[in-house]
């Protein structure tokens, strides 16, 4: 996974989150090219960071990529967004389904000609009428 198309990357200071792989006024980006982001130490001390500095984080990943609970938690609780890049629209937001576009150092949502967000196919109910939604649960039990 690469920069955002219309970013221009600068160099991060020293005493920049060391994940952040973006740094603007606004925000700060770290992409993530993994199949599950969970809450780790690293992910708890950037959004502690952002909160900190009054920047929002924004996490890119893959489609395909999961979050924990406790990531979902996270991202639900903090000045935070789930950025998913996708072939068709561009950018969405993974808990909402906004189409998001780059603007103004970070992601925003793309408005339609009501103000209000567009909406990423990936969300959008299917023309056969069959809208149904999938629940993937995982549970490991470890002695």
């Amino acid at each position: 996974m690469s920069i955002p198309d219309g970013v221009t990357a600068h160099a991060v200071s020293p005493d920049a989150p060391a994940a952040a792989d973006i740094i603007t006024e606004k925000a700060i980006v770290v992409i993530q090219d993994r199949p599950v982001v969970a809450a780790t130490t690293w992910l708890t001390d950037i959004i502690r960071t952002a909160v900190e500095v009054e920047r929002e984080l924004q996490i890119v990943t893959p489609p395909g990529t999961r979050l924990t609970l406790p990531t979902r938690t996270l991202l639900d609780r903090m000045p935070t967004r789930w950025v998913v890049r996708d072939v068709h629209c561009g950018y969405y937001d993974g808990l909402t389904g906004a189409v998001l576009h780059w603007h103004e150092g970070h992601f925003t949502p793309l408005l339609d000609n009501n103000g209000k967000p567009q909406l990423a196919d990936a969300y959008r109910p299917q023309p056969d009428g069959n809208s149904h939604r999938q629940l993937l649960l995982a549970d490991s039990v470890y002695e």
